[in-house]
């Protein structure tokens, strides 16, 4: 798909593999940690299409609440909330 980025802070990344995928990711700073969740979920479908969705959340979105990240809805693979 060709998609490159750099995924800032409260940044929540969702990709499809469909039928595959070559993939890599690395601390774009050469000075400053990184810390990151990776989840790997498996579809209850075959034969998808690639699919690429990042979404941005701020801290005050996020403050002392339970953020959905991932949802099954009717005819989607997944949604970002």
């Amino acid at each position: 798909m060709g998609n490159v980025e750099v995924i800032p802070r409260g940044g929540v990344q969702f990709t499809s593999a469909g039928s595959g995928l070559s993939h890599s990711e690395y601390n774009h700073s050469h000075t400053k940690p990184v810390h990151f969740l990776q989840m790997w979920v498996s579809p209850n479908q075959n034969d998808l299409k690639p699919a690429y969705d990042t979404r941005i959340f701020s801290d005050e979105e996020k403050l002392n609440k339970v953020r959905i990240l991932l949802c099954r809805k009717p005819n989607v693979l997944l949604t970002i909330l």
